[in-house]
């Protein structure tokens, strides 16, 4: 069994390999959400040498298209253009803009004032734009707003 390309999670399911090789093309990610590559980009995605860094940058953006998707898998197949262009756009951020985005999403996710859910730290931490948990200074396993 495969691993996601960018947070190297072990846990993918519905995986789609290329017809042309054993390269794994398409699949969900408990992290990364949905993705969807080319052929061309899963085959040589390897090669490219994106480091730990960019991945992590790519594993934010991708988690944060399938949550705004409301957690469906989006269409588009990535190239490796598309990829270089999420890293050139999507830049790390400094502490405090990391902690107002993890807000802002706690906002949006909420129901009514003194609403709750879980976290999971293993899996969560790209959807509130952060490379590990501990970059967003949330403290525990519960969430309230």
């Amino acid at each position: 069994m495969g691993h996601c390309h960018f947070c190297k999670s072990a846990k993918i399911t519905n995986i789609k390999e290329s017809f042309a090789r054993a390269e794994i093309c398409s699949y969900d990610c408990p992290r990364c959400g949905s993705v969807n590559l080319t052929e061309e980009c899963a085959e040589d995605i390897a090669g490219i040498g994106f480091t730990d860094e960019e991945k992590k940058l790519i594993s934010i953006y991708l988690r944060n298209e399938y949550e705004k998707n409301e957690r469906k898998a989006w269409g588009k197949q990535l190239t490796l253009e598309d990829l270089r262009q999420i890293i050139d756009q999507n830049p790390s951020l400094p502490p405090l803009e990391k902690i107002d985005r993890v807000l802002l999403n706690l906002e949006k996710e909420s129901e009514y004032i003194g609403f709750s859910w879980r976290i999971d730290f293993q899996n969560d931490y790209p959807y509130y734009r952060t490379r590990y948990f501990t970059d967003s200074g949330i403290i525990g396993t519960k969430a309230f707003v």
